[in-house]
């Protein structure tokens, strides 16, 4: 009688560490995209944080 209750309470742990896992695979990404516009700038007159022109980036991921 009890198993279905059961089983909902292991999936709905399931889905809380997912979504934790989730947000901060987010976070991750957003601070990664921060850090790279923080080296990029359009504006040709501004000084230069960091001389990117020959800096390759390595693939952190494959789609």
């Amino acid at each position: 009688m009890g198993e279905s209750q059961i089983q909902m309470g292991r999936f709905i742990s399931f889905l809380q560490e997912l979504s934790c896992f989730v947000s901060r695979c987010y976070e991750v990404v957003v601070n990664i995209v921060h850090q790279l516009a923080a080296l990029y700038n359009s504006n040709k007159g501004a000084p230069k944080i960091i001389e990117s022109s020959g800096v390759h980036f390595q693939v952190g991921f494959k789609i």
